[in-house]
């Protein structure tokens, strides 16, 4: 109960990070916003960890443990965070969300592929309705996009769909592998080790790129950033380094598969802030909530078991056995 709990507040800061990341990223660069949250990270950790009393376990992981935290946090907060505000920038994050979906489709082709999971029904169909629902929608987002849908509203930006597109599905894929990282790197951790852990994923992220921003000649531009983007980059990095603590804990205290799906919400929550906080700078139109509704419950197709499933429902025993068939 108290991993779900968790994992629904993650769910929540992490739209939050979305709303004030797109503040950021309309007048400055996707560099700068990493540059700002990512750093802010590690110590964030580190300071829940020490009030936890759990700072000193940043030193009591294998090696093998390590590799694994730090490989998830250049995985996680380097390129899935790189191409998730890129996807925000050019077409907001409304459209983003149904198609970043994508990521519990990796998760589980590599639970199938690396850790004996398999395939039913239910994952088949959640499968298809994540992958197909922002197809089914496309035409009338572009269309809502470029002002031109029924009832569509004036924005105050012009969506680059194409690079949109492209940002969100590298940055499902990035946050797709990410939870079989941490929970490689986790392995056996308490609930208090799992901030350490999860500052140990953000400092290998934020050494290599700050040094990769110091190598190419960036820091000049990093420190341009203005006032307004600055505060937008700021509040996100606030709320995705809760948003992480978070997601951290509830990963350690429970499995993927109960996590996944309750993070799911964040779909909704993404809506709700967007409307509050940057309505002339996001697509709101019915193909956004189609596509979103429909993702979501792929999401949940994807990640609820099957004996839940059939706990919840009252089937003739022929569908019984559809739903229970299982590859490989």
């Amino acid at each position: 109960m108290l991993g779900g709990l968790f994992a629904l507040l993650s769910a929540g800061t992490f739209a939050l990070n979305q709303a004030f990341a797109r503040r950021g990223v309309l007048t400055g660069s996707v560099i700068q916003a990493l540059c700002i949250t990512v750093p802010i990270g590690a110590p964030f950790f580190l300071l829940i960890a020490f009030i936890f009393g759990s700072a000193g376990d940043v030193f009591n992981f294998t090696a093998t443990s390590y590799a694994w935290l730090c490989l998830a946090g250049i995985n996680h907060f380097i390129a899935g965070r790189f191409f998730n505000y890129w996807a925000v920038q050019n077409m907001g994050t409304n459209l983003t969300g149904p198609i970043q979906q994508l990521d519990i489709v990796v998760s589980l082709s590599l639970a199938v592929w690396l850790l004996g999971e398999y395939l039913t029904p239910l994952r088949i169909l959640g499968t298809i309705l994540i992958i197909g629902a922002p197809l089914l929608t496309f035409k009338s987002d572009m269309a809502q996009a470029k002002g031109k849908g029924k009832n569509a509203r004036p924005l105050k930006f012009t969506p680059q769909l194409g690079k949109g597109y492209l940002g969100a599905i590298l940055s499902g894929i990035a946050y797709g592998i990410s939870p079989i990282l941490v929970r490689a790197g986790l392995q056996d951790a308490s609930t208090g080790a799992s901030l350490a852990g999860g500052a140990i994923s953000y400092a290998a992220a934020a050494v290599l790129l700050l040094g990769f921003v110091a190598v190419t000649g960036r820091t000049r531009h990093v420190l341009s950033v203005d006032r307004t983007a600055a505060g937008g980059f700021a509040f996100a990095g606030i709320f995705v380094g809760f948003a992480q603590v978070f997601r951290y804990v509830a990963l350690a205290m429970v499995p993927v598969a109960v996590v996944a799906p309750i993070m799911r919400v964040g779909l909704v929550f993404r809506l709700i802030f967007s409307w509050f906080l940057n309505r002339d700078h996001e697509v709101f139109s019915p193909g956004i909530i189609v596509a979103t509704v429909l993702s979501l419950l792929g999401a949940l197709m994807l990640s609820v078991s099957t004996d839940l499933f059939l706990s919840m429902v009252d089937l003739p025993q022929w569908a019984v056995d559809i739903i229970k068939w299982r590859w490989p």
